[in-house]
């Protein structure tokens, strides 16, 4: 159908096929809505992990090995924050957290 009245109108049959078709239309004002709704929630996210960026550097730990350093950062400020939030601005693996921590609380033999 599009392409008979492409030929008929003289223009490329994807001139009148929108992209997306086969998708229901939302009107642009929709689409902001949404995007603006995005950024407004990453907006949140950053706004939080830099807050606890800042928190963590003012903190000084005792330890200044990765190990201790992360966990007497984390132990510090999780009831401001709460856990996940700090190990995820710290860029550290909620597995690998709670493995030193479990070292920390349990050290073997050979430390």
């Amino acid at each position: 159908m599009i392409r008979r009245l492409a030929e008929q109108q003289g223009v490329h049959h994807e001139a009148l096929d929108p992209p997306g078709r086969g998708q229901p239309h939302r009107p642009a004002h929709h689409r902001q809505t949404e995007e603006l709704r995005r950024l407004r929630k990453e907006n949140a996210e950053l706004r939080r992990a830099n807050e606890i960026l800042k928190a963590a550097s003012a903190f000084s730990p005792r330890k200044w090995t990765q190990r201790g350093r992360s966990i007497e950062t984390v132990t510090h400020l999780r009831d401001q924050f709460g856990v996940y939030p700090i190990l995820r601005a710290l860029g550290i693996a909620p597995s690998t957290y709670y493995g030193w921590l479990d070292r920390h609380r349990r050290p073997s033999d050979r430390q």
